[in-house]
């Protein structure tokens, strides 16, 4: 009687403990949908979202469809490609007066009228026989990068975006390129190179007499497992977060001790800077879309058939896992809202996941944690798992403590469930999952 006793005292001192763990939870995303957005066309398949930073406007390539435009009250526009164009490639400006499409042979930069969000193309960038895979801004939108699948690197003054002025170019034509990024602090340009891994150069910008000139050296090369695919920066360029095609994420650190400047600099380098895999856990699975949030908090991995994973990140060397909001279909693209600003209304930063896979562009909306209301969150499913986490040996006794509540019902699998007297609380013994509330 008294060990009984023992047990119950002991799952309840639990409880407690997980209840007021809750109360340090700041936010979850809804696992059920803010917006869901379908392209009607058989050949319009989402695959790439862009947000801009000042304004909230969101971009989708949606593939022959064209792309489609989701304002911050979330309505939607699709505007296909002037020349019928695969569009893959997107990029928006800050402010969103400017978006950028890989096009066949060209980047289109077109302006975007707010008012009534229609389209109109100003300038192009001939690219004769090149697969655009990268459009990428500096932090200030004076460099634009443009990469090509075939090794190719270029940039451009972008000061004037109707009148871009090239100002160099590299060419790697032994590799393939898939994804590039310029480091918050627009001091380095990471570029995803498939099997030949991840290459860093290192941007030295000068302004002389008003002219601007830039160039880019490479400082470093670290070999992927398989093949890179995906990358996301932490703002003070200390992490890097890689997407291992067959082998999962993978964690380069600390880019801060990048030198810029002597000789052999990329052999250097590359004995500096370390990488291991993420420590995400076996639940990852095979994962294509990443994203960071703006407080380098966060870590948002797109996985097919699985959905969104959450990891906490404070310690990026030994991420937590937080939310999973299920999904199925393969992961295409994610991206997170920006930072709440004059232009934005909302309680959060990155209030909203933007997220593309073989079905949809769905949107997930931050909120406060409640275990009591009636919407499924992060605060019930974090409760699960803290439960079965914190009880350890005492679970074995979930049966037993069950049997308090008066009314139940036994299913056919290899569970048991009872509800409780006020008929508000279902509290599961799974097999495999452990104890369910």
């Amino acid at each position: 009687m008294r060990i009984r006793f023992f047990y119950k005292i002991t799952l309840l001192q639990s409880y407690i403990q997980i209840i007021i763990a809750q109360t340090q939870i700041e936010f979850v995303f809804n696992s059920i949908p803010y917006q869901i957005f379908d392209v009607q066309s058989k050949n319009g398949t989402s695959n790439s979202i862009r947000v801009a930073q000042n304004s909230g406007i969101a971009i989708s390539a949606v593939g022959y469809a064209g792309i489609m435009i989701i304002d911050t009250k979330f309505k939607t526009q699709i505007f296909s490609s002037p020349d019928k164009s695969y569009i893959e490639c997107i990029q928006i400006s800050k402010t969103s007066d400017y978006i950028l499409l890989g096009m066949i042979n060209q980047v289109g930069i077109f302006k975007l009228n707010q008012a009534d969000f229609s389209i109109t193309m100003i300038n192009s960038i001939s690219m004769q026989n090149i697969v655009i895979v990268g459009i990428e801004f500096n932090l200030k939108e004076e460099i634009l990068l443009i990469l090509g699948y075939y090794g190719l690197v270029q940039w451009y003054d972008a000061t004037n975006i109707t009148n871009l002025n090239k100002l160099g170019e590299l060419r790697y034509p032994q590799m393939v390129f898939s994804r590039g990024i310029i480091s918050p602090d627009d001091n380095f340009s990471y570029v995803i190179a498939y099997q030949d891994g991840l290459l860093c150069f290192k941007i030295a910008e000068i302004q002389i007499s008003y002219k601007l000139t830039v160039n880019l050296t490479r400082i470093l090369q670290k070999p992927a497992v398989s093949s890179f695919t995906e990358l996301a920066i932490t703002s003070k360029n200390q992490y890097l977060f890689a997407i291992n095609k067959w082998d999962g994420v993978y964690l380069l650190y600390d880019l801060s001790q990048l030198l810029t400047k002597g000789d052999d600099l990329e052999n250097i380098n590359n004995n500096k800077i370390q990488m291991v895999q993420a420590n995400l856990g076996s639940s990852a699975g095979y994962t294509s879309s990443i994203g960071m949030s703006s407080d380098d908090q966060f870590l948002f991995i797109g996985a097919r058939s699985i959905g969104i994973l959450a990891y906490n990140i404070a310690d990026p060397l030994n991420p937590i896992f937080f939310q999973q909001i299920k999904l199925s279909g393969q992961s295409f693209s994610l991206c997170l809202s920006p930072k709440l600003n004059n232009n934005l209304h909302g309680t959060f930063d990155n209030q909203y996941i933007y997220y593309s896979n073989s079905l949809s562009v769905s949107v997930y909306q931050k909120q406060k944690p409640s275990l009591y209301n009636r919407i499924p969150n992060l605060c019930n499913l974090q409760l699960t798992q803290f439960f079965g986490q914190q009880v350890g040996n005492a679970q074995i006794e979930c049966a037993r403590f069950v049997n308090n509540f008066p009314e139940h019902n036994d299913a056919a699998s290899n569970w048991r469930c009872k509800i409780s007297s006020n008929s508000k609380y279902l509290l599961a013994a799974f097999d495999a999952i452990s104890l369910i509330l």
